[in-house]
């Protein structure tokens, strides 16, 4: 969690120094979801800066991992307030490829 981080800065602070612009999106899911959730992340206070400190950068969360996780738990697991839910994480990844990001995986 602590890479993917670090290569979202690392990779915004290099275009921010050219003065281009680059969004990056950070999809979440399966034991990945952690990240995100607000009562697991060993990052949270992390991602809370980079909400006020570099707003290209967003999170997704990916909904299929949240309901699975829901069921076991047997309670829905909180977000972190940046976090938005997509439907599902991999096609996700899968449009923006589509659509000609990049995709890292750190």
């Amino acid at each position: 969690m602590t890479a993917v981080l670090n290569v979202a800065a690392n990779v915004s602070r290099y275009y921010s120094e050219r003065g281009e612009e680059v969004l990056i999106e950070i999809v979440a899911f399966n034991a990945g979801l952690h990240m995100l959730r607000d009562d697991t992340s060993p990052v949270k206070e992390r991602i809370n800066g980079f909400s006020q400190s570099m707003p290209n950068v967003t999170f997704q969360a990916c909904g299929n991992t949240i309901d699975a996780m829901g069921r076991k738990e047997g309670a829905m697991p909180p977000l972190v307030g940046s976090a938005k839910v997509v439907q599902a994480g991999v096609v996700r990844l899968i449009e923006l490829s589509e659509k000609g990001w990049t995709v890292v995986r750190p």
